[in-house]
């Protein structure tokens, strides 16, 4: 079985590089912005084994022609706290085509970050992380998946 993952938030916020990072094990400084839907199949390990995600770096404008989503990243970059706006708006039209899709919020540069950022709604996982330096890159991933699969010991 293959998971089906957006990732979705501002321009700028690390989606991409977030993504490279999964998928190469490297960080690339410099990524232009997408305009189009990426898909990037990863194997994510987790203890027990590999699960399989194709994950979906979605323009804000292409939400809705994405259905049947397991689950949604909400990004938002840690260093600009009004990236954090947008996404109550992405997350409902996430819901509307894919309503049983479950979500985690994540704080992107999060080590370069100088402010702490209340977000939207605490019923969310919050994870805060950063692409560049490897911190909670990992949680995300992590998260959905035992939301996704109801196991809690992954």
């Amino acid at each position: 079985m293959t998971l089906k993952i957006l990732l979705v938030g501002d321009s700028n916020v690390g989606k991409s590089t977030f993504a490279c990072r999964h998928l190469t094990g490297e960080f690339t400084e410099k990524h232009e912005p997408d305009t189009s839907a990426c898909v990037y199949p990863l194997d994510i390990m987790i203890k027990g084994g590999i699960v399989e995600v194709d994950l979906w770096v979605v323009p804000s404008t292409s939400i809705e022609h994405f259905h049947d989503v397991d689950g949604v990243i909400l990004m938002y970059d840690g260093c600009n706290p009004s990236t954090i706006r947008s996404l109550p708006s992405l997350h409902d039209k996430v819901l509307e085509a894919s309503p049983g899709a479950k979500t985690v919020l994540v704080g992107n540069k999060y080590d370069e970050a100088k402010h702490k950022v209340k977000y939207f709604d605490p019923t969310i996982k919050h994870i805060l992380c950063s692409a560049k330096s490897n911190l909670n890159y990992m949680k995300p991933f992590a998260s959905l998946i035992k939301q996704i699969t109801g196991d809690e010991v992954l």
